[in-house]
């Protein structure tokens, strides 16, 4: 009877041992290959996207460098334009650089030029003539006159801007100073001024193209 019952009780407990190894290999076996799985899903997930936005940035960062290549810097007015002189310690400007010409838009002329700084006092005959980008003008003070057909061909130009305070002071043909330039060509002269430029002789043909501005 004794042994029986000791049988009975080792039968039990090898029972309950194995069930418990049992146990602790099933949860080896589903937690630990579960959790490297989703480690490597996640993994796998990320590095693409990663590359990709890697990938996508450097091609953005070449386009905008080539543009910038491609386009360059804006020229210098001085680099642009064709002068002759130094005549009694003035320039003139002669043209345009054959090179600029169709892809000038906007134009700044220089009051002074050269290395003593002389004034740029004359726009000569045809300087801008078949500038056919060509939107916009400022002409400085120090310009005292404009030959014929300098906007010859600028079939763009709706804006000039004069920055000198007396009409006296700037030559200009009788008739067609501005012929060549776009139909609504208007042009600016500095606030304050509208008034004189519209009573003097050598502006009274180009009356109606005269507007005001606040020079900068």
């Amino acid at each position: 009877m004794k042994r029986s019952v000791i049988s009975v009780l080792l039968l039990v407990t090898l029972l309950i041992s194995v069930f418990a190894f049992a146990g602790c290999s099933l949860v080896e076996t589903v937690e630990e290959p579960t959790g490297t799985a989703t480690e490597s899903t996640a993994a796998a997930g990320t590095t693409p996207a990663t590359e990709n936005k890697t990938t996508a940035t450097k091609a953005t960062e070449g386009e905008t460098t080539a543009a910038a290549t491609e386009a360059g810097p804006a020229p210098d007015a001085t680099d642009v334009l064709e002068f002759s002189g130094p005549t009694w310690w003035t320039y003139a400007i002669e043209g345009v650089k054959e090179e600029y010409r169709d892809s000038l838009t906007v134009l700044v002329l220089p009051d002074t030029y050269g290395e003593e700084n002389y004034p740029v006092t004359d726009l000569r005959s045809d300087a801008l003539a078949n500038c056919s980008n060509l939107t916009s003008v400022s002409i400085p003070a120090s310009i005292e006159s404009i030959g014929s057909g300098v906007f010859s061909g600028c079939r763009k130009l709706t804006e000039i801007k004069i920055y000198g305070t007396s009409p006296s002071g700037l030559t200009l043909p009788e008739q067609g100073a501005f012929e060549g330039a776009a139909p609504s060509l208007k042009v600016f002269v500095p606030r304050g001024t509208l008034t004189v430029y519209n009573s003097s002789y050598e502006w009274m043909n180009y009356r109606s193209l005269l507007e005001e501005f606040d020079p900068e």
